[in-house]
């Protein structure tokens, strides 16, 4: 079975976002905690290359360590997904303008395949336009640490863009003790 990979600008992305979007201190602890090996390859990671996902959950797993704290984590790892989801990259905000919560549902499995190559996906499980409710399941992600939360960072991201009404995003799946989970379902509602 081949190794799931991750597009650089996604590592380069968590990286830079825990060295400038926390207190230094905790940034510290964060790079304290990365392995090596990691902290010397990420000065080389290019944003169009492929890389093994095992980078991005080291990442968040010392991410994880150094919060030691539930809460802390969780909002920081959403987020850093709210801020991968549009970011510098002009077709994401292209794609903003005629983007919709529907088209974003359907379409999030190929979001997700831009940026990872075997390494699971998400489904679209459900889908009901006139209550305004999606059902996704991102599955194939055992072993990607805390991704449940940067990417429903990244979905309340895109959603922040595009939805002039409310929306919520849950996920369920990913807890503090079991934080490496084979799929997380997403619940989605908008307004």
């Amino acid at each position: 079975m081949p190794e799931p990979m991750i597009r650089g600008h996604v590592i380069r992305h968590t990286a830079r976002f825990f060295r400038t979007e926390c207190e230094p201190a905790l940034a510290l602890r964060i790079d304290a905690e990365l392995p090596l090996d990691l902290r010397a390859a990420l000065d080389a990671v290019q944003s169009p290359e492929w890389y093994p996902r095992y980078y991005e959950s080291e990442i968040l797993q010392a991410v994880a360590r150094a919060h030691g704290d539930e809460v802390a984590l969780r909002q920081d790892l959403l987020r850093c997904g709210a801020a991968l989801a549009v970011g510098d990259n002009e077709f994401m905000k292209l794609l903003m303008r005629v983007l919709t919560p529907e088209l974003l549902m359907k379409k999030a499995g190929r979001f997700w395949a831009r940026d990872h190559r075997d390494a699971g996906g998400y489904h679209l499980e459900r889908l009901d336009a006139e209550q305004r409710r999606a059902s996704l399941r991102l599955a194939g992600v055992h072993g990607y640490s805390h991704c449940a939360l940067i990417w429903q960072g990244w979905l309340r991201g895109i959603l922040t863009e595009i939805c002039r009404g409310g929306f919520d995003v849950e996920q369920q799946g990913w807890s503090w003790v079991h934080p490496a989970p084979s799929e997380i379902v997403y619940e989605v509602r908008w307004s």
